[in-house]
């Protein structure tokens, strides 16, 4: 009885030094400007192996850039695996919202595509192409022109990867099940735009077509919007195709397993359905 008292209490010992010395880091983040948002959270200490989610949130009229530090990506939020003590910063910068109104319709839009850095000055201006989205993600990077591609299927609305999802067999969509929900309006759960601002419906593209003086990629430079012939990305290799010569647009309306875009032509402007996989243009409306 004496020897197996001692055991236990050698046993009690034991497991209180293992806890005692289990690894904690310490976590800390903060906001740059400080004006610009929070980080959420701010400092902790946590155990070795522990999942975090850090969150930037940015102050109104205000959006998050990117993080520095010991992380050097742009995902928001994002998730990390505690190994070793974390320092981050937040980056913020002023959303400057530039708008273009069309007095037919009565309709307000951003007046480059997301992603541009410029509106338009011909139908090829590769400074106005902007990025390429696939449909019904945020921005996550994945948009880049840059970014690389991946071959694994998400489960989630906001995938934690920033590459391009292929997705060659059907129904050619980057999230398995499909969400017909992510890019519906402005509280939309993935809604890529700045605040006030969301993706078209095939609706209002069908009305500001109606307004072109041609129904063609020439229509389309010369509108309000002066849209640009930004290309496409393919949905099954990430290729890229027809920069320079014709533009495809989302919008946030779906078909079946499909989604529906707007397509510029030599000669003929319309919708379309388009995999949703694929990475195209976005413009956004005015809620």
């Amino acid at each position: 009885m004496k020897n197996l008292f001692s055991i236990c209490l050698l046993l009690s010992f034991l497991l209180a030094c293992g806890t005692e010395n289990a690894p904690v880091f310490d976590f800390s983040a903060t906001a740059t400007p400080e004006v610009g948002g929070v980080v959420n959270p701010s400092f902790g200490q946590y155990s070795d192996g522990e999942s975090l989610q850090v969150r930037a949130i940015p102050t109104e009229g205000w959006e998050f850039v990117r993080w520095e530090g010991d992380l050097t990506h742009s995902i928001n939020p994002t998730t990390i695996r505690i190994n070793k003590e974390y320092t981050i910063v937040g980056v913020f910068q002023l959303r400057e919202t530039f708008e273009v109104y069309n007095p037919t319709t009565g309709r307000t839009w951003m007046d480059r595509n997301l992603g541009a850095t410029r509106v338009a000055t011909s139908p090829s201006d590769s400074l106005a192409y902007g990025d390429l989205y696939q449909w019904g993600r945020g921005a996550d990077d994945h948009e880049k022109r840059t970014s690389l591609n991946v071959s694994t299927l998400s489960n989630a609305d906001q995938p934690r990867i920033d590459n391009f999802i292929l997705a060659p067999n059907f129904p050619h969509d980057w999230r398995s099940p499909q969400n017909n929900t992510l890019w519906q309006g402005v509280t939309g759960t993935n809604n890529p735009c700045p605040a006030g601002y969301r993706l078209p419906t095939q609706g209002e593209w069908n009305a500001e077509l109606a307004t072109w003086s041609s129904n063609d990629t020439a229509g389309a430079f010369a509108s309000p919007l002066k849209l640009p012939m930004a290309g496409r990305r393919n949905f099954s290799v990430g290729a890229f195709y027809d920069v320079n010569t014709y533009g495809y647009y989302w919008s946030s309306s779906v078909e079946g397993a499909f989604a529906r875009g707007m397509g510029l032509f030599d000669s003929y402007a319309g919708m379309f359905s388009y995999n949703r996989a694929g990475g195209n243009s976005v413009r956004c409306i005015k809620d």
